[in-house]
């Protein structure tokens, strides 16, 4: 399965193509290892990965450093006060290195299921949609942690948690 983000405003992200892989990571990273731009990562992100047995997804996108590579595991996620429950990791590989960021997402939130910030509520209000497609918390060592809200009104996939 593919699929295609498409971020509009200014400052805005080049797009993303999203491959739904559902593959054993060994096989990932073979394939990886034959990109010249990522090759220089896949130790390290071998390393990062080996709690998985399967990679769920692969974003490829660019930036001002080349091809950027955003890997995804399903794995049990605690964010922003919630509990524990299934959820996504992805690590992000640019200019061929790991980077220091790692992203968590909770999918399929209620508005008020957890401690969503207030500003949630008036985007609400404004696009009438009834569940958060999902939440993501974004992490770096030496900075606070920083929140996105992905709204999906239509055409929503379902996450298959059995893929670890």
């Amino acid at each position: 399965m593919l699929g295609l983000k498409v971020c509009f405003g200014a400052p805005y992200a080049a797009p993303t193509l999203y491959v739904r892989t559902l593959a054993p990571r060994a096989d990932v990273m073979a394939f990886l290892r034959g990109l010249p731009a990522i090759a220089p990562a896949v130790p390290a992100l071998d390393d990062a990965l080996s709690g998985n047995a399967i990679i769920y997804g692969l974003g490829f996108s660019s930036s001002s450093v080349g091809l950027v590579l955003k890997t995804y595991t399903v794995a049990d996620i605690a964010a922003l006060g919630s509990t524990e429950r299934p959820g996504f990791v992805s690590f992000r590989v640019a200019a061929g290195a790991l980077t220091r960021e790692t992203k968590r997402y909770l999918p399929d939130l209620g508005w008020r299921e957890h401690e969503l910030p207030a500003w949630s509520l008036e985007v609400r209000a404004r696009i009438a949609c009834d569940r958060v497609g999902h939440l993501g918390v974004i992490e770096a060592a030496g900075r606070p942690p920083q929140v996105k809200l992905y709204l999906e009104r239509v055409g929503a996939i379902q996450s298959d948690f059995s893929a670890r």
